[in-house]
């Protein structure tokens, strides 16, 4: 009795940690599939910090110079990208995220038409930080939901890594060009394990 009652405690443990161990599971096979598309040697490291409004929107994560980490380097979640290595430790890296105010990404819709630099929005009555794409001139086009990537230019990121996609699209006759909004890919808060 004192053996099936074991058993069954042991089931009931290991039922109840199931959810967590699928959700792990898929997150890693998402990373395993990403790092198929991606054009280079990649690295894989774990979020060991994530952001809290405070700190600056950066990540610790477990990978450093003795993996093979660089700054400037690319930092990718299964989403797109999150950011790029600041600096990099003997055995740790701090990335700066998208969300930083720093960071700026040169990038294009999907189907090439439009290009510009992609940041965070310095609107601060947004809740959540949003991303918008700079320089898109006003006679250009860009419909809501347009995904956006990476185009490569500038060396830091390599072309095709999925950045945001269009949410808004504001159009000012005085203003030269458009004010493109765009929800970013990658959550700072979603994955704990990432590529470079």
């Amino acid at each position: 009795f004192e053996l099936l009652t074991a058993e069954r405690d042991s089931a009931a443990v290991a039922a109840q940690s199931l959810p967590i161990l699928l959700d792990e599971n898929r997150q890693l096979r998402a990373l395993l599939d990403l790092a198929g598309r991606l054009p280079t040697r990649v690295i894989s490291a774990e979020v060991l910090h994530q952001p809290v409004p405070t700190d600056g929107r950066t990540l610790l994560l477990s990978a450093g110079r003795r993996s093979g980490i660089v700054p400037f380097q690319a930092v990718v979640a299964p989403e797109g990208l999150l950011g790029f290595i600041l600096t990099a430790g003997p055995t740790t890296s701090i990335a700066l995220t998208w969300a930083h105010p720093d960071f700026r990404a040169s990038a294009v819709t999907l189907d090439g038409s439009v290009t510009g630099i992609v940041g965070v929005t310095a609107d601060a009555s947004i809740r959540e930080p949003m991303l918008e794409l700079r320089g898109v001139p006003y006679r250009d086009s860009v419909a809501a939901g347009t995904p956006v990537i990476t185009s490569g230019l500038g060396g830091v990121y390599p072309p095709g890594y999925p950045v945001a996609k269009v949410t808004a699209v504001v159009r000012d006759p005085g203003q030269p060009l458009l004010a493109v909004e765009a929800e970013p890919l990658a959550g700072l808060d979603r994955d704990p394990e990432v590529l470079l």
